[in-house]
């Protein structure tokens, strides 16, 4: 357990860093987490000032022994485990902040990128797209496609309006972000 001091807040889908190198096997991740930093910025502030923070967000977590596409723990740590976020049937993990682009995807937001051996690779997490109908869909992927997930624009628009919304008023986004994930989210193409 966290001490009553102490807060932890995840953020789903996120990238433990970024490379220059690009030999990755998917595309690097594509997650703006910085709305988070700024409001996490603010709750810092107010809680000096007495104003109690959120509580912590983590992300459920789940072992994964034997994963080929995971990071296993080293061989001199046997008794070592392994957890990773558990995932919805999109791939995004669940739990922790998710952001609109999360809650409302458009693709899986931190998957493994590969190889493994590559440390700039698999410490930058990947995107991989839905795809824009069942037609394009992938050998093995199962994944809802674009045209089949959502209404159109506007459904599209309000979702992610809500999304952001919400985390308004739950203090882990500041209202001028909540306003770009909403203009942001009109520029998108979908089918």
């Amino acid at each position: 357990p966290l001490p009553d001091g102490v807060r932890v807040y995840d953020i789903a889908g996120a990238s433990h860093g970024r490379s220059a190198k690009r030999n990755c096997t998917y595309p690097p991740g594509v997650l703006d987490f910085t709305p988070v930093m700024r409001a996490s910025l603010v709750i810092l502030d107010e809680w000096v000032r007495g104003r109690a923070p959120p509580a912590s967000r983590l992300m459920p977590l789940e072992p994964r022994p034997g994963e080929p596409t995971l990071l296993q723990a080293p061989a001199h740590l046997p008794g070592a485990i392994v957890q990773v976020p558990r995932t919805d049937a999109d791939g995004n993990a669940l739990g922790g902040v998710r952001l609109p682009d999360v809650a409302v995807p458009l693709g899986t937001h931190g998957a493994q990128n590969l190889p493994l051996a590559d440390r700039s690779c698999n410490l930058d997490a990947a995107y991989l797209a839905f795809a824009r109908t069942r037609a394009e869909r992938a050998p093995g992927d199962a994944r809802v496609p674009l045209d089949e997930r959502y209404g159109g624009r506007d459904d599209y628009v309000t979702r992610i309006r809500t999304a952001a919304q919400a985390l308004v008023s739950e203090r882990f986004m500041p209202p001028e972000d909540a306003i770009d994930a909403a203009e942001a989210a009109e520029r998108v193409a979908l089918p």
